[in-house]
């Protein structure tokens, strides 16, 4: 039997992941603070970690959907979310983690947390 509510949850997380990983891409830091909460210093932490492994090379990121986690919290409607990362032309060992938050009745908010080499 499928749960409904965590297909749509899958669903909304990937793409505000992409929506994410985009404005990280594109280094828009306008659309990374104003939809993401994610300020100037989180991300150059973000550009040090992708530059560290990518040895100064900053390839396009993109969700790795076969690699892809959601942890339901108790107690609220919140959800911690872990999902590999790629780039176009290979899988890497970095895993992005975020929360989606419920803010009002249906809508959702993605909270940036890491991203880190596993």
């Amino acid at each position: 039997m499928f749960d409904i509510k965590k297909m749509n949850i899958k669903e909304l997380s990937l793409n505000l992941i992409t929506e994410l990983l985009e404005a990280i891409n594109q280094d828009n830091l306008e659309v990374l603070k104003t939809k993401f909460q994610i300020s100037e210093a989180v991300y150059e932490e973000i550009n040090e970690v992708l530059n560290s492994y990518f040895d100064n090379y900053k390839p396009k990121l993109y969700p790795n959907k076969n690699k892809f986690e959601i942890f339901e919290y108790d107690n609220c409607e919140d959800f911690g979310i872990e999902i590999d990362l790629k780039t176009e032309t290979e899988v890497t060992e970095l895993t992005l983690h975020t929360e989606l938050h419920k803010c009002g009745n249906e809508n959702y908010k993605l909270k940036y947390r890491l991203i880190e080499v596993m």
